[in-house]
């Protein structure tokens, strides 16, 4: 279930005494497997998961990691801790997501809340999102409660403006009445979010956010002077100290808080910034990484093979806006139609609020009358770049300082792709022309980036990264259908003894007796590489027979 980066960062956590590290990431997984085979076998929504076992040993997991993280800030492997907890967390509101205690008071914090906090201090923000979305708030008796858990939810959701826009109510400090200390905690908590909401919008260059967190973590530990003992309100511990640590990484990974590239002024910079941030206020490690090693710099190009769905499209628009800043224009090459216009909305989305009105070169334009000299965003497939390239060159490429190649194994030359040649053709072509030009290739399908990476820098002769993470940003379930020999025996037979005669489709008698039990291999790791059955996981993932398919001659699956 979890790529090769995640997998090492799950064997990182100290050791848990009766918990096996090294197989940690099957365990997970396999416990994940029983849980949805357990839900989708179900007759009724409400019921128990009887596996006493992992639920024993994942709660001793999340409670072990939980108590590090809040004990030490310092702990080394705390992305590692962090990921683990938010993931036995995750299972635990799997396994029970109506237990009584599963909702925010001073005493107790939901799981799913803990989950999100604990993905976001391991950096994996789609996660953190996923889990968010499940945050349940409008039940709650608590205004304030629910002004927490309804701004957390939409901060780690990334919908900071709604964030900003809403109205918080401060209690009445005078007023005496039973729960006036929960009422002011969740406030200020509450004060504390939106805060950092104001700076990820660019709105305030400052913030108080981890101070009023701090203080607030402070003081849910008091001493009850009518019996002179401590006492402490948990889930308020809980729920700050996770919250600091996540709000600290959240400022890391802000927009805001990324250097100018080279060239290009910090005012310029975060003026851009604050555009940006509408759309994608928070950044991931992949990214961060591949800025610190200077893909945004001026001369330097880069092979960007990360998974899909690992953000590089964040990368190439940020790369866009620091050209478009040094005064250069971009041509940004598609395979097809289809995505020339979806990158042409995109670049609409990330550009016109900073530039107004932009031109944007478009594929249906006709040669000769659409003035791409004047366009800051050049988009189009190889062939009309190719056409324009040999009708028209010195306007095509006049100030052209970044050339974005999306989905570059298209050069792969493959015999059975006609479009191949046209664009290898027009790559080799850009290069010899624009050696001083920057490229950005971007694919998921390429295994040899690192030779590529070279012969870019061998024929333009300035520098070219090889960005290769294997880190995704969501953990995924894999398993194929599977159907007993046996039962497929059976119907082989009731088939040789019901044949149509030539008819070409079976009879709707036959048709009704193909009925068959649906089983599920799961694979405990990414990498179907193991003939070790402690990999895998079998299981039944439906309660019914379905109805297999037939053609002229044999069963065949239903999909």
């Amino acid at each position: 279930m979890y790529n090769k980066e995640t997998y090492r960062l799950i064997q990182q956590i100290p050791h848990i005494s009766g918990i096996t590290v090294d197989d940690l990431p099957q365990f997970l997984t396999r416990v994940y497997a029983k849980i949805v085979a357990l839900k989708a076998t179900a007759n009724t929504k409400d019921f128990h998961i009887d596996i006493p076992k992992e639920i024993k040993d994942i709660g001793v997991i999340a409670n072990t990691l939980e108590i590090l993280l809040l004990s030490d800030t310092k702990i080394p492997n705390k992305k590692s801790i962090a990921f683990v907890g938010a993931t036995s967390r995750q299972l635990m509101d799997m396994i029970n997501p109506d237990v009584e205690y599963n909702c925010l008071t001073l005493y107790s914090i939901p799981y799913i809340v803990s989950a999100s906090l604990q993905f976001v201090i391991s950096g994996h923000f789609a996660d953190a999102q996923e889990m968010a979305k499940k945050i349940h708030y409008e039940n709650s008796d608590s205004p304030y409660i629910r002004d927490v858990l309804g701004l957390l939810q939409n901060l780690l959701c990334n919908r900071i403006e709604d964030v900003v826009r809403r109205e918080l109510v401060e209690p009445v400090y005078e007023e005496v009445k039973e729960n006036i200390v929960e009422d002011v905690i969740f406030y200020n908590i509450s004060l504390a979010i939106k805060e950092i909401a104001l700076y990820l919008s660019g709105e305030k260059k400052d913030h108080k956010a981890l101070e009023i967190i701090h203080k607030i973590k402070n003081l849910s530990v008091h001493n009850i002077a009518e019996f002179n003992q401590p006492d402490i309100y948990t889930g308020v511990y809980i729920l700050c100290g996770l919250l600091y640590e996540a709000l600290q990484n959240i400022i890391v990974h802000s927009v805001f808080h990324l250097p100018a590239p080279q060239n290009i002024t910090t005012e310029e910079w975060l003026k851009q910034m604050k555009e940006f941030a509408h759309r994608k206020p928070l950044i991931w490690d992949n990214h961060l990484s591949a800025i610190q090693k200077g893909v945004l710099n001026s001369g330097n190009s880069a092979i960007l093979t990360f998974p899909t769905g690992a953000g590089k499209s964040t990368i190439a628009d940020l790369k866009i806006i620091a050209t478009i800043l040094s005064q250069k224009r971009v041509i940004y090459i598609v395979p097809t139609h289809a995505l020339e216009y979806q990158v042409q909305k995109s670049m609409e989305a990330i550009t016109s609020k900073v530039y107004g009105s932009l031109n944007l070169d478009g594929e249906f334009s006709e040669i000769g009358l659409d003035n791409s000299s004047d366009s800051l965003i050049s988009v189009m497939t190889p062939e009309r770049c190719l056409t324009r390239l040999i009708l028209n060159p010195d306007e095509l490429l006049n100030e052209v300082g970044l050339f974005v190649f999306d989905e570059f194994h298209l050069i792969s030359g493959k015999i059975f792709d006609p479009r191949a040649p046209e664009a290898m053709s027009l790559l080799v072509e850009l290069l010899y022309r624009m050696p001083s030009a920057d490229f950005l290739l971007i694919s998921a399908m390429v295994n040899n980036g690192k030779d590529i990476k070279e012969w870019i820098e061998s024929t333009s002769g300035h520098t070219c990264l090889f960005l290769d993470s294997d880190w995704k940003p969501t953990s995924q379930l894999q398993g194929c259908i599977v159907y007993s020999k046996e039962d497929l025996d059976k119907l082989d037979t009731i088939v040789k003894a019901n044949k149509n005669n030539g008819n070409k489709r079976p009879s709707k008698s036959l048709s009704n007796m193909l009925n068959i039990v649906p089983k599920c291999f799961f694979s405990l790791k990414t990498v179907w590489d193991s003939l070790d059955l402690r990999d895998y996981y079998f299981s039944s993932i439906l309660n019914k027979t379905i109805k297999l398919k037939m053609t002229i001659r044999e069963i065949t699956q239903n999909k």
